[in-house]
């Protein structure tokens, strides 16, 4: 049975035509803008820009792989190009943010405490960039601390798959009432093919295989206590916040202009 509804399906549809087009208008803002400073340029065509049209084709190609109508075991090899397509998901997501917040500190010139300039750890639009942070609107700030527990989210996930377990697609789930029978397939899975008998294990795994069942499911390690993310419908709210940042930081520079 799939995971998704019917309703579901249509709704992340609209959402991801809705994504292509935002990611070619945000685009042509980017490239055609008149930008002050080579580094703000640098970073918001180079950076920004390109790292938009890297998550969106993250987003389309995940779907196309594994449509959220899929109810099957993955083949290995779809599950793995899946998972790459979902990790430079990730790596992009958080650079580009970091790309948004060089944008604004070249473009408006933004300083630390006594007028230093900023070290490049302190470029960034969490709330452990102060700095930056407190110089856009106070309207900016506000909107930028709602999405506080976004950026721990992405943050958490970017240093796993950065520094420690790499995320990745869980390949099945079993039923809690069929977790023993399936351990009990696998045990004689194993002890058929240390008989040499190739036929009985294979009859085995396809009895196994019925008690496994798919879900578009990421995690970061088996071990993480936290539920497991479902994959198509966050890389669609990411894109939509990561559009909110930009445009954020957009009007912030369009409100600022000439001061």
């Amino acid at each position: 049975m799939p995971f998704f509804s019917p309703v579901a399906l249509v709704d992340m549809r609209d959402k991801l035509d809705w994504a292509g087009a935002r990611q070619r208008q945000l685009t042509e803002e980017l490239i055609g803008r008149d930008w002050a400073t080579d580094l703000g340029r640098e970073h918001a065509q180079h950076g920004a820009a390109r790292r938009l049209a890297i998550l969106y084709q993250c987003i389309e190609s995940v779907f196309e792989l594994i449509p959220p109508s899929a109810d099957d075991i993955l083949d290995r090899e779809v599950r793995l190009r899946g998972t790459v397509f979902i990790q430079s998901f990730v790596l992009n997501a958080f650079g580009l943010v970091d790309n948004l917040a060089h944008v604004w500190v070249a473009e408006r010139a933004i300083r630390g405490p006594n007028g230093r300039p900023l070290a490049r750890r302190e470029i960034g639009l969490r709330s452990l960039n102060a700095a930056v942070r407190a110089s856009l609107s106070v309207e900016g700030q506000a909107e930028l601390a709602a999405f506080d527990n976004w950026f721990a989210y992405l943050t958490d996930f970017r240093d796993h798959l950065a520094h420690r377990i790499p995320l990745y697609i869980i390949p099945f789930i079993v039923a809690p009432e069929d977790e023993d029978e399936h351990k009990r397939l696998s045990g004689e899975v194993v002890s058929a093919i240390r008989r040499g008998e190739a036929d009985e294990a294979r009859a085995l795994k396809a009895q196994r295989r019925r008690l496994e069942h798919f879900r578009p499911w990421m995690k970061s390690s088996i071990h993480d206590p936290g539920p497991p993310v479902v994959f198509h419908p966050q890389m669609l709210a990411d894109f939509a916040t990561i559009e909110r940042i930009a445009v954020l930081i957009l009007r912030e520079l369009d409100q600022t202009a000439g001061l």
